[in-house]
């Protein structure tokens, strides 16, 4: 009877032990309820610091006018691209470790000696969340580990999305007009007047036409210019390539294309805006229009048709 009652307590006692493994390995799994390894409150995220394998590094910070660079002269960021990265890493999957031991971070290059990505996401000056990624055990995945902690995650992300260069989150339209060009002049040879609709060569001869397909493709390019990235200032006594002057109801915008070298990309100064930026020879080259680009080639007077013969009538 003894020897029964001992091995029903025993029995008892492992059960009770297996239901409290069970217990508090669902408890760690709630601390990441959502699958989410981060557990800070997004909306109070107003800064991302990213380093990379390279010691390339970049700092993103939120203001009242939407996210900016505050080591490249504050230029404004690509607000859409900074959402984005939010998004992957606050919905990142990851409801298990796949390994628990410092050992394993540094095989899966998450230590702060070994990484693809650090990422920190900063509340003020605080970091909210320190964040390292590492190598990618499969497709569009990686492996995370938040820095206090040993555990290591495999969540949905991939390493290039986290980069760590100024020019990957540069807003690229940051030299587009927010008003429509009204007046398009290149200095010394052409300059092109909206007329309600249509486009008008300033100076034009009565006999001379302008050509509104051209017009309006050119008038375009420049309103809806992108850049490449940050630029290098040419030399003080470098001139520029092309010049030109739009204007809208709200102000007068100089553009100053220079080419560093023959066959390169090209620079570009705007005023009201701070700094040079690369633009692709592919988007400047076709700027460079001439007068007799804009001008309408004369139709051909239009030809009578040939006169049928008349035919004799039958006898």
């Amino acid at each position: 009877m003894n020897r029964h009652v001992k091995a029903l307590t025993l029995l008892l006692a492992a059960q009770l032990l297996v239901l409290v493994g069970i217990l508090v390995w669902q408890q760690r799994g709630a601390e990441t309820a959502s699958g989410a390894i981060i557990a800070i409150d997004r909306a109070t995220v107003d800064g991302v610091v990213i380093e990379d394998d390279t010691g390339a590094r970049v700092r993103l910070t939120r203001g009242a006018d939407g996210w900016t660079l505050p080591d490249a002269n504050g230029l404004p960021a690509d607000g859409e691209k900074v959402a984005a990265l939010l998004d992957k890493l606050f919905e990142a999957n990851a409801p298990w470790p796949v390994a628990t031991s410092a050992e394993s971070a540094k095989r899966f290059e998450v230590t702060p000696e070994k990484f693809q990505r650090h990422v920190q996401l900063l509340i003020g000056e605080q970091v909210g969340a320190d964040l390292y990624l590492g190598t990618s055990p499969g497709f569009r995945k990686v492996h995370a580990r938040l820095a206090e902690s040993d555990d290591v995650y495999a969540i949905t992300f991939a390493n290039f999305e986290a980069a760590a260069k100024t020019d990957d989150w540069l807003d690229k339209s940051l030299l587009q007009l927010p008003d429509p060009i009204t007046t398009l002049t290149r200095p010394d040879n052409w300059s092109l007047v909206q007329n309600g609709d249509a486009w008008a060569l300033d100076g034009s001869s009565a006999d001379e036409m302008t050509n509104q397909e051209a017009a309006k493709d050119l008038v375009n390019k420049v309103a809806n210019l992108r850049v490449m990235g940050v630029g290098q200032a040419p030399a003080e006594d470098a001139a520029p390539v092309l010049t030109l002057i739009a204007r809208t109801t709200n102000g007068e915008f100089d553009y100053r294309f220079y080419q560093p070298q023959p066959k390169s990309d090209f620079v570009v100064k705007r005023t009201g805006q701070v700094g040079y930026f690369r633009v692709a020879a592919y988007v400047a080259e076709p700027l460079q229009v001439e007068r007799a680009d804009l001008v309408a080639s004369a139709e051909a007077e239009p030809r009578p048709a040939p006169e049928k013969p008349v035919s004799a009538p039958a006898p």
